[in-house]
């Protein structure tokens, strides 16, 4: 896609100062805070403008009819003139109070590689070519604009999982019978994969034994292969997560395995099936750890966050600044570099056994029985850094 598109396209998606060089598309931050007020100046101007406007025009019926003394008009006019002159002190008045141009601080910048800009399109065309045109949501992934998400894009080039489509990307198996991948089904695909397939420095490594000794603990409460009628996750599911119903207005039943669901992740009931524990954990890797974020939080809190998100990511990030008392970075369910930092630095200041507690707590107050004893045990997982290596 040439760059004149592209850049028509930020601009139609509401992203402003565009600016193209040396390789690379830069940006105003998104979820800037200063674009919004300034927005809303330029609209309470329009707005007070066309106020003032009504309000002569009935001035002027009053006159006419009513023979309102001219005074009284022109006390009227002298008296709006002087709230526009007011208003329009307060901008150069709070500057100099400030000390500086408050209002000229601008937005961050934020940058992108035209290079990755460009594989990311090109592997979108790719698998839009392939997918249902009538689905088209199957292949993208919703962020939040305003979480402050430094997102590498060359980290996480992943797709969705479908259900009867194969990748280029599929790891190669080994001989384990026991481990044979099902050809038909797609658990998993993107370069994040390679982290755990082929971990190389010593936090990498760290981290995956980490996120392993997590998905262990997962694994003892999580079901094998099931497809209770009244289990909510055991739904097939529209590309937007809505349940199915057939005819007669019955849920489809789909199935759960090993905690991945029909739903969630798109995939048939005999891929659920015939999904291995290989299959789960490479699955829980791409589909949570790389694309939530937790692969940027230290390893010491990995366990805890890893272990939380296979019951349900969607409030996982929300509960982790809880716990770290982390104000702002965002909203969005995925952790950002601000929520991160925030992370590590709440550990290495109240350490890692409060974080735990906290973190926890939390949870186990929304549960009770069986999901609450769950909850709580992974206070067990506070050590899995240290046994690991880290």
């Amino acid at each position: 896609m040439d760059i004149e598109t592209i850049v028509r396209l930020l601009k139609n998606a509401d992203f402003h100062n565009i600016t193209v060089g040396n390789g690379f598309i830069e940006f105003d931050d998104p979820s800037c805070i200063y674009a919004a007020f300034d927005n809303l100046l330029n609209i309470g101007w329009v707005v007070i403008l066309i106020l003032t406007a009504i309000m002569l025009f009935g001035w002027a019926v009053l006159y006419i009819k009513n023979g309102v003394k001219i005074d009284n008009l022109f006390n009227n006019a002298k008296t709006v003139i002087l709230i526009f002159c007011i208003l329009s002190a307060v901008k150069p008045i709070v500057n100099v109070i400030y000390g500086d141009d408050l209002f000229a601080r601008g937005c961050d910048r934020r940058r992108v590689s035209l290079s990755e800009v460009q594989e990311l399109l090109d592997m979108r065309n790719q698998m839009l070519s392939k997918s249902d045109s009538e689905d088209l949501y199957e292949i993208f992934d919703v962020i939040d604009s305003g979480s402050g998400l430094g997102y590498d894009l060359q980290d996480d080039l992943y797709v969705e999982y479908v259900s009867g489509v194969a990748t280029e990307d599929e790891p190669e198996d080994s001989d384990n019978s026991t481990n044979k991948k099902n050809t038909n089904c797609v658990y998993t695909s993107g370069n994040g994969l390679k982290f755990y397939t082929n971990p190389t420095t010593k936090e990498e490594k760290v981290k995956k034994c980490v996120f392993d000794k997590a998905i262990d603990y997962a694994l003892k409460w999580e079901k094998g292969f099931q497809r209770t009628p009244n289990d909510p996750g055991n739904r097939i599911c529209d590309s937007k997560m809505n349940p199915l119903k057939d005819e007669n207005g019955n849920y489809l039943l789909g199935a759960t395995n090993m905690g991945i669901t029909t739903c969630a992740s798109g995939l048939s009931v005999e891929c659920i099936k015939n999904m291995t524990e290989k299959d789960a954990r490479q699955y829980y890797w791409t589909n949570f750890y790389r694309k939530y974020g937790y692969y940027k939080l230290p390893a010491s809190a990995i366990a805890a966050v890893m272990e939380l998100a296979v019951g349900g990511p969607g409030t996982v990030a929300k509960e982790l600044k809880e716990a770290a008392n982390v104000s702002g970075c965002g909203s969005s369910p995925v952790v950002n570099d601000c929520t991160a930092k925030a992370v590590s630095d709440f550990i290495n200041k109240h350490g890692v056994n409060t974080f735990y507690k906290n973190i926890t707590t939390l949870r186990a107050n929304k549960r009770k029985g069986k999901p609450r004893e769950r909850a709580l045990g992974v206070q067990s997982l506070s050590n899995a850094h240290k046994v690991c290596g880290g």
